[in-house]
C-alpha cells in the first residue's frame, strides 16, 4: 500500500515517520489506506462470533493504537518488519486480543442474550404449536427488556433502549455513543451492566414461563 502513500515525503521512511509523528496529512493518508483493510481483518476474525458487533470500535482503537503518541507506528522498524500491511495486520491482532480479554471480564457471553431476544421476537419457521410456545416466550422476553427503560443511562436515555439499539438494531456503541454524546467507554460500561442485569432477568423468566436455562445467560 505504501506505492501512493509517500508522495510527497521523499521515502517511505519519511511518510511513516510523518505519519507517526503527527503530520495531519500523511495521518489521514495512513487511515485512508488502512480503514479497509483493517476492517476486513477484524471482520474476518470475528466473523460468527458476537464480537462481531464490536468492529467499528475495535478499529477505531487500532488507529488510535497506530497513531497516538509513542504509539505502534513510532517503534515500526523497516529492516526488521516484512511489510507495514504485515506491521498494521500485528497491531489489529494485539489489539482484536485485547478487546476479546476485556471483553471476557466483563461478560461477552452477554451478547448473546441478545440473539436469543432476537429468536424469541422473531420465531421463524417454527411448527405452530413451537411457535406459540417461542411467543409465548418472546412476550415476556421483551418485557424484561422493557423493564430496562426503568433505568437511566443518561439524559433521555434508558439502558432498555441501549439494548435494543445495540442488540436489536446492530448499532455499534461507538455510534450509540455519538448520538447520546457520551464516552465510548462510559456507553461500554452502560452496556456491561444493562447486560448483567437482562441476564438476571432472563435466569428468573426461565423458571418462571419454561424459558430454557442457557449457560450463556
Amino acid at each position: 500500500m505504501l506505492s501512493d502513500m509517500s508522495d510527497g515525503y521523499g521515502s517511505d521512511r519519511a511518510w511513516i515517520a510523518a505519519v507517526a509523528g503527527g503530520d495531519d496529512v500523511a495521518s489521514d493518508r495512513f487511515c485512508r489506506a488502512y480503514l479497509p483493510f483493517v476492517r476486513r481483518r477484524l471482520r474476518s476474525r470475528w466473523r460468527g462470533s458476537p464480537l462481531r458487533a464490536l468492529v467499528p470500535d475495535a478499529v477505531q482503537e487500532v488507529f488510535v493504537e497506530c497513531l497516538r503518541a509513542g504509539g505502534a507506528l513510532a517503534h515500526f522498524d523497516g529492516d526488521k518488519a516484512p511489510s507495514l500491511d504485515a506491521f498494521v495486520q500485528g497491531v489489529a491482532s494485539n489489539v482484536a486480543a485485547r478487546v476479546e480479554r476485556r471483553e471476557a471480564r466483563f461478560g461477552t457471553r452477554c451478547c448473546r442474550c441478545g440473539d436469543r431476544i432476537l429468536a424469541f421476537a422473531m420465531p421463524g419457521d417454527a411448527e405452530p404449536a413451537e411457535r406459540l410456545a417461542a411467543e409465548d416466550a418472546a412476550v415476556a422476553v421483551r418485557a424484561a427488556v422493557a423493564s430496562l427503560d426503568a433505568d437511566p443511562a443518561g439524559p433521555g436515555h434508558s439502558l432498555g433502549e441501549l439494548v435494543r439499539l445495540h442488540f436489536r438494531d446492530g448499532q455499534p456503541v461507538r455510534e450509540i455513543a455519538a448520538a447520546w454524546r457520551q464516552p465510548a467507554d462510559r456507553v461500554h460500561e452502560l452496556r456491561r451492566g444493562a447486560c448483567a442485569r437482562l441476564r438476571r432477568r432472563l435466569r428468573a423468566l426461565a423458571g418462571a414461563t419454561g424459558l430454557p436455562r442457557s449457560r450463556h445467560c
